[in-house]
């Protein structure tokens, strides 16, 4: 009986005292102000944080620059990252970028040089078989001298009167001639130097040209002699397409079958090159009058401004220019317009005239002879 009781008064105290309801409820509430302490202090942890990032933000804008910022996962500080925005940002890294992009440039032009070399390669840079025949007829043509009573040397003289001198009857042998800027009463004695095709040359401006040779020969009257001039101006133009037989004549008489076409072409030629050569001129001369130059000596002027215009022409021949602004348009030479620009008409034709007035107004001046300023030979 006594060992029953003690057993059970053992069992009594080994048993786990169920706690009361009042204990639950303040264990309870304990718990859960312990998970908000812990929550608020992660939260705060966590704003802390964030502050420090945006601190570092700040300071790496204001080093860097705000497009600049190190990259990294959420902004952090990395030294690798600053040290390429720096260098991304320096002197020495925008240099390196425009060299990179002046030889990409350098490497693009020589390219497209060599594609123009390869083209140019293709065509032959000799004087093709046509091109010797031109040339030939050409000089033939400038190594008939004239004759004065050959029919159709006689011929073209009548029609070059007829066309600069329409109102005055027709002298063989007369001093008017040189109102058309020849030298002496026999124009023949002006053709010496280029033959009769200087002669056809003028005689085919003045028949397409009749308009615009009148005005040149009227406006640059006290400039340079026009039928010299042309003669001059002849002679220079076959001399540039036999240095560049190749360049030029292989274009040019491209396709022509005969001496008679081959003479045809160089009539338009040089046309076209006299024309230019008048512009050119007259612009010269105004520069050269508003810079102070004499206006007695403007004819001086002559000699220096044709070596500067076919100099020009050179330089278009070498840089492969020549063929757009005379080869090519010689096919449509006949549709070109009878008058040169208006502006360069204007100014140049009007310091012309002041040249002329303002050297009758001076006495005393030396008078110098056209022969001795333009060359024929």
């Amino acid at each position: 009986m006594e060992l029953d009781e003690k057993d059970r008064g053992l069992r009594h105290r080994s048993k786990p005292q169920s706690d009361s309801p009042a204990t639950a409820a303040t264990t309870n509430h304990a718990q859960t102000q312990q998970q908000r302490q812990r929550k608020r202090s992660d939260e705060r942890a966590a704003d802390k944080e964030d502050d420090d990032e945006e601190v570092e933000a700040d300071a790496d804008d204001d080093k860097y620059g705000p497009h600049s910022r190190p990259a990294g996962a959420g902004g952090a500080n990395n030294s690798d990252d600053d040290l390429l925005s720096a260098l991304a940002n320096s002197f020495v890294v925008r240099y390196c970028i425009a060299l990179a992009d002046s030889i990409r440039q350098w490497l693009l032009v020589r390219r497209n040089q060599t594609h123009r070399d390869a083209l140019d390669g293709s065509e032959s840079k000799e004087p093709q078989p046509h091109t010797l025949s031109a040339l030939a007829a050409l000089d033939a043509a400038r190594g008939v001298p004239f004759v004065a009573g050959h029919d159709s040397h006689e011929h073209m003289l009548v029609e070059l009167w007829g066309l600069l001198r329409p109102e005055t009857p027709f002298e063989r042998m007369s001093k008017n001639w040189g109102d058309i800027g020849f030298q002496g009463k026999d124009p023949a004695t002006d053709f010496r130097g280029q033959g009769i095709l200087a002669l056809r040359n003028l005689v085919y401006f003045c028949r397409t040209y009749t308009r615009e040779a009148l005005d040149i020969m009227d406006r640059c009257r006290d400039a340079f002699p026009f039928a010299v001039c042309a003669v001059n101006i002849s002679s220079c133009t076959l001399e540039l397409v036999k240095k560049y037989p190749a360049e030029i004549g292989n274009s040019l008489f491209e396709g022509v079958l005969s001496s008679e076409e081959v003479l045809e072409i160089f009539d338009q030629l040089f046309s076209i090159v006299f024309r230019q050569f008048e512009a050119f001129h007259l612009s010269a001369i105004t520069a050269y009058l508003q810079a102070g130059g004499n206006p007695a000596f403007v004819i001086m002027e002559f000699g220096k401004i044709r070596k500067q215009f076919f100099d020009a022409l050179d330089k278009q021949v070498r840089d492969g220019s020549f063929n757009d602004e005379y080869i090519d348009r010689c096919s449509s030479a006949a549709a070109l317009p009878q008058s040169s620009p208006a502006a360069v008409k204007v100014e140049a034709g009007a310091a012309v005239t002041v040249a002329s007035q303002q050297g009758q107004e001076q006495k005393g001046k030396p008078e110098v002879a056209v022969g001795n300023l333009i060359d024929l030979s």
